[in-house]
């Protein structure tokens, strides 16, 4: 059976309702394969083997969760957060109990993460034409990341900064997500 008329202008919450029939996803929330993958991969990236075979995709992947963090779907920022930080402790390997400035970065996004629980991490603004006051809490995100991986990973920092760019001047249909990219 096809899906409801309700939801044929949101076919990737259908799909997901299909595979997680216990997760209600709000018909109006919408959500795109990519957001649909990235939820997926956000459970996936701690089992063994997922990371290498993302292993050249991890600039799109820290990318994606960065600029989803603030979605107004909660489904997706969750995922997004939750991705972030399988990512991060993947990449960093047990660094936390350590005391370098790498791991203070790794326990501070954790912190921030915790700290925001149900919440996005920052609210979701325009950032085309001003500066918005989420740029500070972005930026601050965004360092400890780099902080956390530049040791061991030089190149994935400079791959996500080379992702950051073209999406930010190749996504003219999506003004805020290339604005956010820019950052």
């Amino acid at each position: 059976a096809g899906p409801p008329v309700h939801v044929l202008a949101n076919p990737m919450s259908w799909v997901f309702q299909k595979l997680f029939p216990s997760i209600h996803v709000e018909p109006r929330m919408g959500m795109s394969r990519g957001d649909f993958a990235m939820i997926v991969l956000a459970e996936l990236v701690l089992e063994r083997g997922c990371l290498l075979a993302c292993a050249k995709h991890l600039a799109i992947l820290f990318h994606t969760a960065v600029l989803n963090v603030d979605s107004a779907n909660p489904w997706i920022f969750k995922h997004a957060k939750v991705l972030l930080v399988n990512l991060i402790a993947k990449l960093t390997g047990g660094i936390v109990k350590d005391t370098s400035s790498e791991a203070r970065a790794v326990r501070t996004i954790e912190r921030m993460v915790d700290e925001s629980g149900s919440q996005p991490l920052w609210r979701a603004e325009p950032v085309v034409l001003s500066r918005a006051d989420s740029t500070d809490k972005l930026s601050e995100l965004v360092r400890l990341i780099l902080r956390a991986l530049r040791p061991s990973h030089a190149s994935l920092v400079d791959d996500w900064a080379a992702e950051a760019l073209q999406w930010a001047v190749s996504d003219v249909s999506a003004a805020p997500r290339a604005s956010r990219s820019f950052q």
